[in-house]
């Protein structure tokens, strides 16, 4: 399957190669697969769907192994750095929810982005699809503590979209977008 994987990477096939070492690294995590050097290639990172990771993550936890060890926080170490990348260059709210769970699985609460992440994500997308004040007032009082101004802006942009939001809470939200 380690192969299997590795080959998918050499074809281009970067959701498979990662998905295939997402479920290698469920099954045996006392090894550290994601340290293999095209796991951290910019070609894989830059091409992997977040959706793709996200699975990839979900496999890694399949077993139910303890990972909450320091052993185990080194050993995937590569793949959190995978999920910050993919994360900042492609934030869908779905994604980052299920990739978020590694962190935690390992202990690494503070790369469990997903608390503040998804309540703007889920505001911005109740905003646009309902036309909500509060949920704009929430995205607002939310995008401060957002570190990824690209993903807060894009958000904003999204929530704004909205129909028959106030104009005024909406110039608030751009004002934020534009700092």
């Amino acid at each position: 399957m380690v192969a299997q994987a590795y080959f998918l990477f050499l074809e281009g096939d970067m959701d498979d190669a990662v998905m295939a070492l997402g479920s290698v690294t469920g099954a045996r995590p006392d090894v550290a697969w994601g340290a293999a050097p095209w796991f951290g290639d910019a070609r894989l990172l830059d091409a992997v769907s977040a959706e793709a990771l996200a699975e990839a993550c979900l496999r890694t936890l399949d077993y139910g192994h303890d990972l909450d060890t320091d052993a185990m926080r080194a050993r995937f170490a590569p793949w959190f750095h995978a999920i910050e990348v993919v994360s900042a260059r492609s934030p869908v709210p779905e994604s980052p929810a299920a990739m978020a769970r590694l962190p935690r699985a390992c202990g690494r609460y503070e790369l469990s982005f997903a608390e503040v992440s998804l309540r703007a994500a889920g505001a911005a997308y109740r905003a646009r699809l309902s036309g909500s004040s509060d949920d704009l007032k929430a995205l607002i009082a939310l995008a401060p503590e957002l570190a990824n101004t690209a993903y807060r802006n894009l958000l904003i942009d999204h929530a704004c979209a909205g129909p028959k939001l106030p104009r005024r809470l909406v110039a608030k939200a751009r004002r934020i977008a534009g700092n």
